[in-house]
């Protein structure tokens, strides 16, 4: 009797002693960083939309990574290559909005460590039209992939209007709480600025994280469906005209 009483406690204390070691060590585990949510949140959007809409028509998926045009990554910079600067991209991306419609402007233009994004505009009805990226060496300005593509109903489509007088259903502020909600489970602590632009069939916002920009995402104006815009990688720097 006393040996299965001794058997019991040895047993319990192994238990205990486990417990105790699993417990600590869960403590000295550093939690997740907005930073590493952020990254997984952008993996797993990938592969959940790695049938993206090509400039060239059809589908690409993962390996679309500087092959297309207005794409650059980073193994894809030639060598002594030298970076554009943000005025001379807005040069370049100005002249290609006047070669879709002399109405057309560019409103905004951001830098990102793979390519530049911008914003263009329709200077009469003031509404925005379609969004551009721009190869920050070579200068290729091409249309952007997934909502501009997706999503747009006067300018997107690869070219065919589908409702030029397309108005989203949601409203901004509605749509700034669908893309906050995704990034308050998927990112807890990045925000959604809500000043974005209401293109024909959606939205587009910036989010940061800690004060700074950290990447852009679109909302669906009628379903809500929310896209990261993954390709884009570290901001740096962004001016309106």
């Amino acid at each position: 009797m006393k040996e299965k009483i001794i058997g019991i406690i040895v047993v319990v204390a192994a238990i205990a002693i486990g417990i105790g070691g699993a417990y600590a060590l869960s403590r000295r585990m550093p939690t997740a960083t907005v930073a590493d949510r952020l990254q997984k949140f952008q993996d797993n959007q990938v592969l959940r939309d790695r049938e993206v809409q090509s400039p060239r028509g059809g589908m690409m998926g993962r390996g679309f990574r500087g092959q297309m045009p207005g794409y650059r990554f980073d193994d894809g910079v030639p060598a002594n290559a030298v970076r554009l600067t943000i005025d001379e991209v807005q040069a370049k991306a100005e002249e290609y909005a006047v070669s879709v419609g002399a109405n057309l402007h560019v409103a905004e233009v951001m830098e990102f460590s793979n390519n530049f994004y911008a914003v263009v505009v329709e200077t009469d009805s003031k509404k925005a039209a379609f969004e551009l990226l721009i190869d920050p060496y070579s200068g290729q300005v091409s249309p952007e992939m997934g909502a501009n593509m997706m999503w747009n109903q006067k300018y997107g489509r690869m070219g065919a209007v589908t409702n030029p007088v397309a108005t989203n259903t949601l409203t901004m502020t509605e749509a700034v709480a669908k893309a906050q909600a995704v990034l308050d489970k998927e990112v807890p602590g990045a925000v959604v600025q809500s000043n974005g632009f209401d293109f024909y069939g959606y939205y587009s916002f910036d989010y940061e994280v800690n004060g700074t920009v950290a990447g852009m995402l679109s909302v669906n104006g009628n379903t809500g469906q929310v896209i990261l815009h993954f390709w884009h990688n570290t901001f740096i720097s962004e001016k309106e005209f």
